[in-house]
Order: C-alpha cells, then sequence, then structure tokens
C-alpha cells in the first residue's frame, strides 16, 4: 500500500543550492563648506580627519572577498561616487541636507545590494531642517529609511563649536544719524 502510495504521489526531491545575498553598508560623506574648518587645535581639517577615518579604520577595510560586503560611497549632493573623488574634489555644498543624502542613499535603484546600514561622516546639524530638536516630520522621515544610521562626527571634542544665527530681532523703524 505505501509502495503505491508513493508511486502515485511521484514525490520529486529538489536540490537547492542557498547562498548569501550581498549587502551594502554605504557611507555619506559631509562635504559641505564647514568641513574645511580645523577639526580640533591642530590644522587637520575636517574634511581630512574623514577621510583618515576611511582610510585608516578597519570598518571600512572589510570588504570581504566573498562579495557579502560592499561599500558605497556618497557625498551631500546626493551623489554616487568613490570615497577618492569626494575627498580629491574638497568641500564644495553650501549646505548640509543630511536626511535628503540618507533618503537618496536608499533609494538608489542602481545598486542591485540591499542596503543594511549607513555611515554618516559630518561635523554638524542639517541646514534644511530648523535648528535644535529633530521635528515630528524630520523624525518620520528618518524612520522612513528603514536602515540603522550611525553619525560619526569628524571634529575633535575640543575644537571649537560651530555657531549658526538662528533669528534676528529687529525694529522697524531706524533713526539716520546726520
Amino acid at each position: 500500500f505505501l509502495l503505491v502510495g508513493l508511486i502515485a504521489l511521484q514525490p520529486a526531491i529538489e536540490k537547492r543550492k542557498l547562498r548569501r545575498l550581498p549587502y551594502r553598508i554605504a557611507v555619506v560623506i559631509d562635504n559641505s563648506a564647514s568641513m574645511t574648518l580645523p577639526a580640533g587645535d591642530d590644522q587637520l581639517k575636517r574634511i581630512d580627519l574623514a577621510r583618515t577615518l576611511v582610510d585608516q579604520s578597519p570598518l571600512f577595510q572589510n570588504e570581504r572577498p566573498d562579495n557579502a560586503v560592499h561599500f558605497s560611497y556618497h557625498d551631500l549632493r546626493k551623489k554616487r561616487r568613490s570615497a577618492d573623488a569626494i575627498f580629491t574634489q574638497g568641500p564644495k555644498a553650501t549646505g548640509s541636507d543630511l536626511i535628503g543624502a540618507l533618503e537618496q542613499v536608499t533609494t538608489d535603484i542602481h545598486d542591485p545590494h540591499p542596503v543594511a546600514a549607513i555611515v554618516l561622516l559630518s561635523d554638524g546639524a542639517d541646514t534644511e531642517i530648523d535648528a535644535g530638536a529633530l521635528d515630528e516630520a524630520a523624525q518620520q522621515r528618518l524612520q522612513g529609511l528603514g536602515v540603522a544610521v550611525s553619525t560619526v562626527a569628524t571634529f575633535r571634542r575640543e575644537s571649537v563649536k560651530d555657531v549658526a544665527i538662528t533669528s534676528v530681532a529687529v525694529d522697524d523703524f531706524a533713526f539716520v544719524a546726520n
């Protein structure tokens, strides 16, 4: 009876080869004008500190030969380029649209490897949103990325803090002296 059942069902053996899908770690490098400022007390610029991190950190040296990990490098102008090209051109962006750059990285349809994480090398805040705490809309945009974002500061703690004028109060009427 069992033999008849097996013959009637005609079971087949299916052999599948499983392989791990490669993933991508996207590195977003702040190339705004503030990256030309000193990173600390010495004359090392913030962009140079970012380059040192990319060139010498073990994290960025772990692109695996089995193609399980890929790195992609992006600047704030939402362009994907090699890290060398970003550092060679130097800081050119006039602002820091950090969230916009992060969104662009996760929607890059030209890369078949899904983004597993984003590493952001930056010295400051997003100039496209209001200063201070992230508002609800910005928080929703960040949550919508769907990947973890790790930020690495490109300045030393003892360095001079960036200053931004967020508002100016002036009188509508002014006296002019002769």
